[in-house]
């Protein structure tokens, strides 16, 4: 089925209570893409000449050092916009983007979209909108993990993703995002067999339960921080 932005558009927070024409001449300048589990949206030092709105699935922005390994992620929910940092400056992709599960976006043109923004007093206002729930994000990662235990950090960190993309399901909270024991090891400064050790130990205690990388919490409460 034949995907319509138009019907999408309200849902992005930059695009809340615009004039109808600038919406619609941006849109002139909007395309879809879909990108397959596993596939990269862009990497880091390639041109940054496009800025993606996802519409469904989730995408993981990181950066990875020569050696391989992953030193930052970010997590991104359907209805984000990315990447955001760098506007008007970067023009390089600082992060490489990888799609978690299937996903549908469209991109504007990176000088379109700074252009409108330049323009317009309410897509300024919108941006800033954007930066603070991401800055909030980025606040509450690092005062959750810090913790001088590692198994309470583990615990802490299902308490940050649960806020940051869990999805209610009657009484149970499922992360759609897959994870793995690797991903929650570096996001929680642990190693994968503590973060396996008390992953198993959750489902053993009926807290949560898992099926292909993507956790349900069956019991939202004990993972409560604040």
């Amino acid at each position: 089925m034949a995907i319509d932005i138009r019907d999408h558009i309200e849902q992005f927070t930059i695009f809340q209570e615009l004039p109808e024409q600038t919406v619609h001449e941006l849109l002139e300048h909007a395309y879809i893409r879909e990108y397959k589990k596993g596939e990269m949206l862009y990497h880091a030092g390639q041109l940054r000449d496009r800025i993606f709105f996802s519409i469904n699935g989730y995408v993981r922005q990181e950066r990875i050092s020569l050696e391989g390994n992953i030193h930052t992620t970010f997590y991104m929910k359907p209805y984000s916009m990315f990447p955001y940092a760098g506007l008007f400056e970067d023009k390089l992709y600082s992060f490489s983007c990888l799609a978690m599960t299937n996903v549908t976006t469209f991109y504007i043109p990176r000088n379109k979209f700074e252009e409108m923004i330049s323009q317009n007093a309410m897509a300024l206002i919108n941006i800033i909108k954007v930066l603070n729930q991401t800055i909030i994000h980025v606040e509450r990662r690092v005062r959750y993990v810090n913790h001088p235990l590692a198994s309470e950090r583990v615990r802490r960190l299902l308490a940050y993703l649960i806020r940051l993309i869990g999805e209610k399901k009657d009484e149970y909270i499922i992360i759609p995002c897959p994870i793995t024991t690797q991903d929650l090891a570096y996001m929680s400064g642990t190693t994968r067999e503590t973060v396996s050790h008390n992953l198993h130990e959750y489902m053993n205690r009926g807290l949560i339960c898992m099926n292909s990388k993507v956790i349900t919490i069956k019991v939202p409460s004990f993972f409560d921080v604040d």
